[in-house]
C-alpha cells in the first residue's frame, strides 16, 4: 500500500502531465487541488479509504476517488499509463527541469517538436528558444543550466530517498530467512553520504538463490543483472537501484571492504589472515581502533583516534529539544498546538518554534502585529502544557546587505533568533560572506540557519569562506545550525569538526513545516555523527534550564 505523500506526488504528476497534453483547465486544476487535499490529509489515507458506511474522500469528485484508490493499492493508475504512454518520455523528463513547467514543456514539444533533452539542450545552444513567445534569452539560459545539473545529478539520490527502501529489502530478507543470518546494508549508504547513488547489501554467497527467487517472485522488485557474485536489482518503476554483493566467506572482511571508501581502505592496509568473526577484529588484527562506519570518511581518521580516543558521539537519546520548528502562523501544515503536543510526544522538553518573519510574504511571514498575537497564544499553551514549553523564536529572513528584517525592539522580544538567508542566492563569494557575518554580529541573532541556503540534487548554494563564518560565530556567541531536511543537510557534516573546535554549538534543526518532519531529527544525527559531532557541542542536546540560560547570556551581551 502507498502513502499520502506518495498519492499525493502521483496527483501532481498527473495534474501536470494532462497540462502537457492539453487537458481542459478545470481537469488539470481538479487533480492538483486533490492532491493538496491528499497533502494535508488526516487521518492517512488507508484509514480513510477503509472507511465503512461513509464517503472515503467527500472533499473530491468519483472519477478523482477512484484514481486515488488505484494509486493507493497499485502505485499506478490507467490514466496516468494513459498519459505516459501519448507522450514522449523526454518531455516528461522536461518536468524534472527547474523553471520549466508544464505550459512550456507543452510548446517546446508541439510548437517546437522537440521532445528529449538533448534536442532541447542543443535549441539553447543554437538559440532557438528565444525566439518562442513567453521564453526569452534569461529563460533560455536556466533551461540551459538546469539540464546540465539534471545530467549531472542523474544517477543520484537523497539519503533520506533511499533509506525506507534500505530498511524494507533488509526487513525483507530477515523476515524470510531469520534475523541471524548474515546479511549487511554497505557502501554509501552505510556511511550516510547525504547523497547516494545506490543501496548495496552484502549477503552470504549461499543464500544466493533464494535471494534471486525471492527477488523473482516479488513485485516490488526487478532484476536487471544476475552475475556470479552480484545481482543488480531495481525498485519497480522507479530509478533506485539495488546491488546484492555475494563475495567470499569472510563476511566481516568483506563488509569492511565495500564499505570503504577507498582512502580509507588504503589507510587501513587489510592483509590476508585467518578468518574475522567481526569488524572490531578486522581493525584490531591491524592494530588499529574500530572507526564505526560513518566516520570513515573523515580524512586521517585513523591516525586522528590513534592520537586522541575517539568521543561519544551524539545519539538520538541525547536531544532535549527542537529549535526550528513552522507553524500555520507562516507556512506550516499543523497548528502551534499539533506541532507542541507531537514534540512532546516525542519525549522532548521543549519546541522552539519560528515561523518565518516579514519580509517572507510567500510565506505568509509574521507582521509586527502577528508576532505579538502569536506571543498571547505561546502563553496559553505553555500555561497548558507545562513543564514542556514553547520558545517564542523567530527565522528572521537576512536582507541582502545583512540586516535582519525586523527592528531592534521586535527583535528583542523573542526567546530567540534564528537568522537565515533566502533570497539573493547567486552572490558571489566575498560579498554573500559579508553579507552573513554582518548578521552574525548582529546582536540579537542567536543561530546561524542553514548557511549556505543549498538544496540537495537541485541548487548549489552560497559559496562561502566558512572557516571565517565559523571563526565569527565563536567570536559571537553564535550557534550553528544544522538543518537536517533531508533536501538542506546544512551545515554540510565536513565543517562540524571545525566548528566543534572552535567552541561553536550546532543545533540539529529538522526545518519542521508538519508534524512528520520532526523526525528529520534521526537523519541530523546520523550527520551530526558523521562530523563528529558531540553531545556536549550540541545545542539542543542541552535541557530546558540550560537552552534558556545560553540564550540569556546573548541578552547579556547586547546589554554590555
Amino acid at each position: 500500500m502507498f502513502d499520502n505523500k506518495y498519492i499525493a506526488d502521483k496527483l501532481q504528476t498527473l495534474g501536470k502531465l494532462l497540462e502537457v497534453n492539453g487537458a481542459e483547465e478545470s481537469r488539470i486544476q481538479e487533480f492538483k487541488s486533490g492532491s493538496q487535499i491528499v497533502r494535508r490529509l488526516e487521518p492517512l489515507i488507508g484509514e480513510r479509504l477503509a472507511a465503512e458506511n461513509s464517503p472515503a474522500l467527500p472533499e473530491i469528485s468519483h472519477s478523482l476517488q477512484k484514481t486515488i484508490e488505484d494509486l493507493y493499492v497499485t502505485g499506478i493508475s490507467p490514466l496516468l499509463e494513459q498519459l505516459l504512454e501519448a507522450i514522449p518520455a523526454g518531455v516528461v523528463k522536461m518536468l524534472d527541469l527547474k523553471g520549466l513547467g508544464p505550459k512550456k514543456a507543452r510548446v517546446i514539444w508541439r510548437q517546437m517538436g522537440i521532445d528529449n533533452l538533448g534536442e532541447l539542450y542543443y535549441a539553447c545552444v543554437e538559440n532557438r528558444l528565444v525566439e518562442m513567445k513567453g521564453f526569452g534569452l534569461k529563460t533560455q539560459e536556466k533551461v540551459r543550466e538546469a539540464i546540465d545539473q539534471l545530467r549531472a545529478h542523474e544517477h543520484q539520490f537523497l539519503y533520506a530517498t533511499l533509506h525506507p527502501h534500505a530498511i524494507a529489502v533488509l526487513e525483507l530478507l530477515q523476515a524470510t530467512f531469520g534475523e541471524d543470518v548474515r546479511i549487511a546494508l554497505t557502501g554509501e549508504m552505510r556511511r550516510n553520504l547525504p547523497v547516494v547513488s545506490r543501496i548495496e547489501l552484502l549477503c552470504d554467497p549461499m543464500l544466493y538463490k533464494d535471494i534471486m527467487l525471492l527477488l523473482i517472485r516479488s513485485q516490488d522488485y526487478e532484476i536487471m543483472t544476475a552475475g556470479t557474485d552480484l545481482l543488480q536489482v531495481c525498485v519497480r518503476n522507479t530509478r533506485i537501484h539495488l546491488d546484492f554483493l555475494f563475495r567470499g566467506i569472510d563476511f566481516f572482511r568483506d563488509l569492511v571492504e565495500t564499505t570503504g571508501p577507498e582512502p580509507h581502505l588504503r589507510e587501513l592496509q587489510l592483509e590476508g589472515g585467518p578468518i574475522f568473526h567481526s569488524e572490531e577484529e578486522v581493525y584490531a588484527r591491524t592494530g588499529l581502533p574500530f572507526v564505526p562506519p560513518e566516520l570513515r570518511d573523515q580524512p586521517d581518521i585513523l591516525s586522528r583516534i590513534q592520537a586522541a580516543p575517539l568521543p561519544r558521539l551524539i545519539e538520538y537519546g541525547d536531544l532535549k529539544g527542537i529549535l526550528h520548528a513552522h507553524s500555520t502562523w507562516s507556512d506550516g501544515l499543523h497548528t502551534l498546538e499539533e506541532m507542541a503536543m507531537a514534540t512532546r510526544a516525542m519525549g522532548l522538553q521543549y519546541l522552539g518554534i519560528t515561523d518565518h518573519s516579514q519580509s517572507a510574504t510567500a510565506a505568509n511571514g509574521l507582521s509586527e502585529a502577528r508576532v505579538e498575537a502569536q506571543k498571547a497564544e505561546i502563553d496559553r499553551l505553555n500555561a497548558m502544557l507545562h513543564p514542556f514549553r514553547i520558545l517564542k523564536g523567530i527565522e528572521a529572513d537576512i536582507r541582502p546587505n545583512g540586516d535582519l528584517d525586523y527592528n531592534n525592539l521586535t527583535l528583542a522580544g523573542f526567546d530567540f533568533v534564528i537568522a537565515s538567508v533566502h533570497t539573493d542566492l547567486n552572490m558571489r563569494p566575498a560579498p554573500a560572506t559579508q553579507r552573513i557575518l554582518r548578521a552574525i554580529r548582529n546582536p540579537y541573532t542567536n543561530i546561524l540557519g542553514h548557511p549556505t541556503g543549498r538544496l540537495l540534487l537541485a541548487r548549489e548554494g552560497y559559496s562561502l569562506d566558512h572557516r571565517t563564518i565559523i571563526d565569527a560565530c565563536a567570536e559571537h556567541g553564535v550557534a550553528i545550525e544544522l538543518n537536517c531536511s533531508p533536501h538542506r543537510m546544512d551545515l554540510d557534516w565536513t565543517w562540524i569538526s571545525y566548528a566543534v573546535e572552535k567552541g561553536v554549538p550546532i543545533a540539529i534543526n529538522p526545518d519542521a513545516h508538519r508534524k512528520a518532519d520532526l523526525a528529520h531529527v534521526e537523519l541530523g544525527i546520523a550527520a551530526a555523527r558523521k562530523g563528529m559531532l558531540t553531545p556536549e557541542m550540541t545545542l539542543n542536546a542541552r535541557d530546558l534550564a540550560e537552552i534558556e540560560e545560553f540564550f540569556l547570556q546573548k541578552r547579556k551581551y547586547r546589554i554590555r
